[in-house]
């Protein structure tokens, strides 16, 4: 009534509808558009859809020509609470920060000054929080699981907090929750539990934050341990900063400039401990001479470059060796490369493998896993060491069937790209 003034105006303007649907048979798409006085509603619709998000369903919707939903990665919005995937919620003067990709919850209740952050899904983040009253809580690394509430008008802290087997010895977790803005004497309460006397204090940047251990204390004298952690939370914050603020994509820096050689066939089950003769060839600090040529399955094989004169060495793909060998069932292949690295550096090492991996850097076998699995990024993580000058790297991949290649790259201690390194080029 109040927008149309009566029923029958109503009943003319739903009259007024015109809609069209119009068959593209080269896409298999239906175009569908709903014109209604001067709104227009327009969906594609595939009639063969088969899997996939809804997004194959509905290549697109439109709203007077926008999308009509919530941005992608957010996954709700109300007047209290957020959940996305974006890196930056915010709701009621409350903000979270976190690590884009990852999902994050952000929860409010004004009326009593409630605010609550999830980690909802083991997956390890960055993440921080700042609250109406002052509160800021962050870490010196990653966070696994996780839900702290936050009550500033009565000076309260609620952490419930757990961590997978194979996270717990990772260095990237957080060892510490750093707390600013609450007053002396605050109520802190970690996992069900109060902590146990004076909660302990540093200076960061400047504040007095309170300290929430998230794991057991080092043995060192408090003023040792003080300055460990401090020092922690600046490589952390300057990890977050590129990762969350500057947006470094970490995928982008895959290596793509190698040397490989294959295919080198065998039994299945004995393909991952069979030394196949690219191994052979290793010398002093694992360097390879990429002219010497090898036998296998009765054929001489060759090494062959990857990348040509002047492409990128560094970029998002997966080296490829399944449209690059023939046979490609029951084999391995070898890719061989070096980095070059300005100092002597703690680094990650971040593998995806489909299937097995084997990698030696410098002559030293650093990751060895027989896993038979499609690949992705950073499936795997070795800490390792890069020498100041070149660096040599062979990566050994089987396969049984099906997909067949490897991601590689390198980061610092929380997996953020090393930027001064090159690949070989």
């Amino acid at each position: 009534m109040k927008e149309f003034g009566s029923f029958a105006q109503f009943q003319k303007h739903l009259k007024s509808t015109s809609l069209k649907a119009q068959w593209d048979a080269e896409k298999k798409l239906l175009n569908v558009s709903l014109k209604i006085g001067a709104d227009t509603l327009e969906c594609g619709y595939r009639p063969q859809y088969a899997n996939g998000g809804t997004d194959q369903c509905f290549p697109y919707r439109r709203v007077n020509g926008e999308y009509p939903y919530l941005p992608m990665g957010m996954e709700r919005d109300s007047t209290l609470a957020q959940a996305g995937r974006l890196g930056r919620l915010e709701k009621n003067s409350a903000v979270v920060l976190h690590e884009p990709g990852r999902m994050a919850y952000l929860q409010t209740e004004p009326t009593t000054g409630t605010f609550a952050e999830h980690n909802p899904l083991p997956d390890p983040a960055f993440w921080s929080m700042s609250v109406p009253g002052g509160i800021e809580v962050t870490a010196d690394g990653r966070l696994g699981m996780a839900r702290v509430v936050a009550r500033p008008k009565e000076n309260k802290l609620w952490i419930d907090y757990a961590l997978k087997e194979d996270q717990k010895n990772r260095a990237d977790m957080a060892t510490a929750l750093l707390v600013t803005g609450m007053k002396n004497n605050p109520v802190i309460e970690l996992n069900g539990q109060p902590l146990r006397g004076k909660v302990e204090t540093l200076t960061l940047d400047s504040k007095q934050a309170h300290v929430v251990p998230l794991v057991e204390g080092e043995n060192l004298p408090l003023a040792a341990r003080h300055s460990s952690l401090v020092s922690r939370y600046t490589r952390a914050r300057a990890a977050f900063k590129a990762l969350v603020i500057d947006k470094v994509d970490p995928n982008k820096t895959m290596l793509q400039d190698w040397w490989l050689i294959g295919p080198c066939p065998g039994e299945q089950a004995k393909l991952f401990e069979t030394v196949f003769e690219p191994e052979k060839l290793m010398g002093k600090d694992g360097i390879i001479d990429v002219a010497k040529k090898i036998t296998s399955g009765g054929k001489e094989l060759e090494w062959k470059r990857t990348l040509a004169e002047g492409q990128p060495a560094l970029g998002t793909d997966p080296i490829n060796l399944g449209n690059r060998f023939q046979p490609n069932n029951n084999v391995c292949a070898y890719a061989y490369t070096t980095v070059t690295s300005d100092a002597d550096r703690d680094a990650l090492l971040l593998t995806g493998s489909d299937d097995t991996i084997t990698v030696w850097l410098n002559g030293e076998k650093v990751v060895s896993l027989n896993v038979w699995r499609g690949m992705a990024p950073d499936q795997d993580r070795a800490a390792v060491k890069l020498r100041r000058g070149v660096n040599h790297l062979l990566v050994k991949c089987c396969q049984a069937g099906g997909g067949w290649g490897f991601f590689l790259r390198i980061g610092d201690e929380f997996g953020v790209p090393v930027q001064r390194y090159t690949n070989r080029r």
